[in-house]
């Protein structure tokens, strides 16, 4: 029995890990222990046995001791069993040291993990630092103000200098347009006049209601416009009605030095006084119904610009007519105030470009003598009259054209930049507000001078008006003026 346990500790001893083998390690000594143990525990059973042995030899109760001997070699193989459990057990430690080393390989991993989560910490300060010059770079650029940019000083300067400019120069002249004209046009027989007279009364309209308006608001800092909702509505619709009011009686200049070159056999009939008069009225009825809803929809409407100031504009304040002042209205004001003028205009002055062209070259081949006759004083003035009139003619519907194209663009882009509230988008607004109102005003201030650089008999006219006084010569050509 001493050789059976002996033999089987030995047998699962033999099986232990390689690991353990290669290393001296308390494990060993472990075993050892558990050997000595064993192998005193049998040696004490087997001397008890050797006793019970000799004091029943002859006991009739041989088979119960036998018995008890295979009860105790069945203790034994139990102890076996046991012993082969704390081996497992000793592995099982053996184990739990592979398990504290792959520990530490994840103390390794997580070590990895922190250096991770240091880069992350250096990317994430790099990046804070990043942000922090992006927005101080930020908070820089939104120090600045509108009064950084050039290009918007130079257009508040040239508007603070044009308005007093067109309002001291332009008012008196087309007060002086209306009494050269009214004196002769009694003796002419060309509703030219009338049409001029009514341009001047348009400008002069035009020039009182506007320029006075920004000039009062840079000096004092009032806006009559902005203060009061009666102001703002009075302003806005005699600004809108007599703009198109202006450029459709440069339209109807047009259309009557059409008339008179194409068709001059209909000229006194088609273009008579009372028929110029009523299409006059009538130009301007149309006008004020286009414009009527002004009186209803504008008022003063509060304002945050890009700095968060306040402001009050002069816009579209009801709410029932925002679509139709935001987004329908433009179209209509752009078909109204430039598109059909500009048109009319185009058309007509290239059809008399064409016919004026035509009718010269055959006046040369057919009249070669009477045009090359120095002596005929008919011939020799009636191309510079020809001339000028032309010169004058395209000199007011040219500059029409260029004075309200921008004042249509001003009305397109107003929405939009306005939306965005930035400063670019303010500096912009700026910049097209100043030179729409610049090149309106100018356009209405203007037309006295073309007179006067255009038109030879308007120079002898005001000249004889301020010298007094007219010469029988001059009385003839202030008639057709």
């Amino acid at each position: 029995m001493e050789d059976k346990v002996g033999t089987n500790t030995d047998a699962f001893l033999s099986m232990s890990d390689p690991y353990e083998n290669s290393t001296a390690t308390s494990a060993d000594i472990f075993n050892n222990s558990i050997r000595d143990f064993f192998n005193d525990d049998h040696n004490m059973h087997l001397n008890e046995s050797k006793k019970t042995n000799e004091n029943n030899t002859s006991s009739p109760c041989s088979s119960a001791n036998t018995n008890a001997t295979d009860g105790l070699n069945v203790s034994t193989d139990e102890l076996n069993v046991s012993t082969d459990r704390l081996n497992v057990s000793t592995d099982g430690l053996n184990i739990s040291t592979d398990g504290l080393n792959i520990s530490t390989d994840g103390l390794n991993i997580s070590t990895d993990g922190l250096n991770v989560t240091t880069d992350g910490l250096n990317v994430s300060t790099s990046d804070e630092i990043n942000n922090i010059h992006t927005k101080t770079n930020e908070t820089i650029a939104e120090e600045h103000t509108i009064d950084d940019y050039l290009v918007y000083l130079i257009f508040k300067w040239a508007f603070k200098i044009t308005m007093p400019v067109c309002l001291i120069i332009g008012i008196p002249g087309n007060i002086l347009n209306i009494i050269i004209l009214c004196r002769y046009i009694s003796d002419s027989t060309s509703s030219m006049h009338i049409i001029l007279i009514s341009l001047a009364v348009s400008d002069i309209i035009c020039l009182a209601v506007g320029t006075p308006r920004f000039i009062i608001s840079y000096a004092t800092g009032y806006d009559y416009a902005a203060n009061s909702d009666i102001g703002c509505k009075i302003y806005r619709f005699l600004n809108f009605v007599f703009s198109d009011f202006s450029s459709w009686l440069v339209m109807l200049i047009s259309l009557e030095r059409l008339v008179a070159v194409v068709w001059p056999c209909h000229v006194k009939s088609w273009c008579s006084h009372k028929t110029i008069k009523i299409t006059i009225a009538v130009f301007l009825v149309f006008l004020m119904g286009i414009n009527f809803h002004v009186l209803l929809s504008h008022g003063i409407v509060s304002q945050l610009k890009h700095e968060d100031t306040q402001t009050f504009d002069c816009i579209v304040k009801e709410p029932e007519f925002a679509h139709y002042g935001f987004v329908i209205f433009p179209w209509i004001d752009f078909a109204v105030f430039a598109l059909i003028p500009s048109c009319v205009v185009i058309l007509s002055n290239t059809i008399i470009i064409r016919k004026v062209t035509i009718a010269a070259f055959k006046r040369r081949n057919t009249m070669a003598v009477i045009l090359a006759d120095k002596s005929n004083p008919a011939s020799s003035k009636q191309q510079p009259l020809i001339r000028r009139m032309t010169i004058m003619m395209f000199s007011i519907c040219g500059l029409m054209l260029l004075c309200v194209t921008p004042t249509v663009i001003y009305g397109f882009m107003f929405k939009s930049l306005t939306q965005n509230g930035d400063l670019k988008s303010s500096v912009i607004i700026a910049v097209l507000g100043y030179y729409g109102i610049i090149a309106f005003y100018f356009n209405c201030t203007i037309n006295f001078l073309l007179y006067i650089c255009c038109s030879q008999r308007f120079k002898i006219v005001l000249r004889s008006f301020f010298c007094g006084g007219t010469t029988a010569n001059d009385s003839v050509t202030t008639s057709k003026l």
